[in-house]
């Protein structure tokens, strides 16, 4: 989705909200998938419990 955000934003404005640092803001009560887990610490982000 990161990768192509700007593809995303032609179809569904509203994910121009949508950056790293808000995914951990704790808006959703689904845990992430382990991947995704992976691709956030590469990029230096880790959420808080």
């Amino acid at each position: 989705l990161f990768d192509k955000k700007s593809e995303l934003m032609m179809v569904a404005r509203d994910t121009s909200h949508m950056t790293f640092e808000n995914q951990f803001a704790g808006a959703s009560p689904i845990p992430f998938h382990p991947g995704a887990l992976k691709f956030f610490a590469e990029k230096g982000f880790k959420p808080q419990p």
